[in-house]
């Protein structure tokens, strides 16, 4: 008897556990309710007087009967979330997009820690981004775009992107007042040479402008600040022009666009790349002169435009680029004579070969750099 007792007691006491934990979340997606208004009925099958949740429409839970999932896109819902949607501490999935939803967002959307999908958008949210979804750290996609949110975008999201597992965040089509670093010059700045090139490898597909952050998409690199220190896109078999909207890229390092089917002038802007330390051109089907302004890239160690179709002169304030290292402009159709003092006193003539119309070193004292024939 004493035994038959037990059992009872701790069949009573596992079902009183469920019951107290699916109540919590029951009452808390009924108070959601009561703030609703639902016109298509979609939330019908949500009773309160059935305690266990999981048995509603549009709800999906694991094997312990915690909700896990809340699917409610293009519901024709109005009103408000609620506080009280904090409670759902395994739910991986809140689907909310594409209805009439007011207010602001609850800051105990924060406590869902499980947290991987939150899509709020198309809706009429608004109020300020609340800080506290920075505490997401499973959150892998955060789409609240085209909505009415004011206010600056939270530092923490930054922290989610770079040590997180954040991969698409959309916040377009607000009224933010800032972004996540980096700024929308720069996204703007990678987006131009998206347009200006034709990618038939898709390369480029994950360079979507409605993502705030460019450190998601391949082939950039960001540092600890989250500007762009790299583009890596040599061998891309990408066709086009440069665009002078790269110039805007203060924080970039390496510009790799070697052993690809670009065409066209080098910008003058890319001298406004302070940073840069390797410009990697080479193997393209570039046109024009080099441009002088490259001489104010003072951290530049590897310059190489060789294999392209370059003419004109090499221009001689390069030779105040103290640090670098590597100079290759050989293969292309320059003209007149290269220098040979300040820093190109170290290149041989290996740098320069293949040029039909380079007459050879500047002779000092002997030859006047800017005296030879028609170079152009």
């Amino acid at each position: 008897m004493a035994s038959r007792a037990l059992v009872y007691f701790l069949f009573a006491s596992a079902f009183a556990v469920v019951t107290v934990h699916c109540n919590s979340e029951g009452d808390a997606l009924n108070a959601w309710k009561n703030n609703l208004s639902d016109p298509n009925g979609i939330l019908q099958s949500w009773d309160p007087t059935i305690v266990n949740p999981c048995t509603w429409l549009h709800i999906t839970c694991n094997s312990e009967n915690s909700v896990t999932r809340v699917d409610l896109g293009s519901a024709g819902l109005q009103g408000p979330l609620v506080p009280e949607l904090g409670v759902l501490r395994n739910l991986q999935y809140l689907q909310v997009y594409n209805n009439n939803i007011t207010g602001s967002i609850p800051a105990e959307i924060g406590n869902l820690t499980n947290l991987i999908s939150l899509d709020l958008y198309l809706n009429q949210l608004s109020g300020h981004i609340p800080s506290f979804l920075g505490n997401l750290k499973s959150l892998m996609f955060l789409r609240l775009n085209n909505n009415n949110l004011t206010g600056s975008i939270p530092i923490g999201f930054s922290q989610l992107i770079l040590y997180g597992n954040l991969r698409i965040m959309n916040v377009a089509n607000n009224s933010l007042a800032g972004t996540v670093h980096p700024t929308k010059s720069t996204r703007d700045a990678l987006y131009a040479l998206r347009r200006a090139v034709k990618d038939p490898l898709g390369v480029l597909k994950s360079w979507d402008p409605t993502l705030v952050d460019p450190c998601t998409w391949f082939h950039v690199t960001c540092d600890s600040d989250n500007r762009v220190t790299r583009l890596d896109l040599g061998n891309g078999k990408l066709s086009g022009k440069l665009v002078p909207e790269l110039g805007k890229l203060e924080r970039l390092q390496y510009l790799e666009l070697y052993m690809n089917d670009l065409v066209g002038p080098m910008p003058k802007e890319l001298g406004g790349l302070k940073s840069l330390v390797s410009l990697d051109l080479y193997h393209n089907n570039l046109t024009g002169s080099i441009p002088s302004s490259l001489s104010n890239l003072s951290n530049l160690k590897f310059l190489r435009l060789n294999s392209n179709r370059l003419v004109g002169r090499i221009p001689r304030q390069l030779t105040k680029l103290g640090n670098l290292k590597i100079l290759d402009v050989s293969n292309n159709d320059l003209c007149g004579t290269f220098p040979t003092s300040g820093s190109f006193s170290k290149f041989t003539e290996e740098s320069f070969v293949n040029n039909p119309r380079l007459e050879g070193p500047e002779l000092m004292g002997f030859v006047r750099y800017n005296v030879g024939g028609d170079c152009k």
